[in-house]
């Protein structure tokens, strides 16, 4: 299974449950939930319920404050 269109039908589907994901791509609905299931357990996707979602990069997250912090100080200096 091509994890770019999983993850893009992931984004696309309202509601993201695995059966409309499925659906979505044309796939065994078994297949897309142990897909799924395989990228929760490295973190790339995330089940709230019975809804899937991209997952949050903590590192994204760090780079952003990081990123607020710099502007923020160089705004002050000016």
């Amino acid at each position: 299974m091509d994890d770019t269109a999983l993850l893009e039908a992931l984004r696309e589907v309202d509601p993201a449950t695995t059966e409309g994901i499925a659906r979505g791509l044309g796939a065994d609905p078994d297949a897309v939930d142990e897909r799924l299931s395989e990228l929760e357990s490295i973190d790339r996707v995330e089940r709230d319920g019975d809804e899937w979602r991209i997952a949050g990069d903590s590192r994204l997250d760090s780079s952003v404050e990081h990123m607020a912090d710099r502007l923020g100080s160089e705004g002050e200096r000016r």
